[in-house]
């Protein structure tokens, strides 16, 4: 009969021992869950900057990307400043 005993109290601490454990490793998946959602989130925050940036550049690149670069430029001068575009030499003259 003590052995019974002893044999039950063993079950029981094992149960509640697994049952902790088990505990523990859901609470641990699940703020890895959480952690995962924050990253992926910033992940995808910076995929988006990235794919502006990359249109960006192909509008810079383009054939009239230069005039998307002047009508950008013009916003950064102040409306009391006079604007000076310098022109390579021509090389037709003396």
């Amino acid at each position: 009969m003590a052995f019974a005993g002893l044999g039950l109290g063993l079950k029981i601490a094992g149960l509640l021992l697994a049952l902790i454990t088990l505990t523990k490793l859901a609470l641990a998946h699940q703020q890895r869950l959480e952690r995962h959602g924050e990253i992926h989130a910033v992940l995808q925050i910076q995929l988006d900057r990235l794919a502006r940036q990359k249109r960006e550049l192909d509008r810079l690149f383009s054939s009239d990307g230069h005039q998307v670069l002047f009508r950008r430029e013009e916003q950064w001068i102040a409306p009391n400043r006079r604007r000076i575009i310098w022109l390579p030499p021509d090389s037709s003259s003396p």
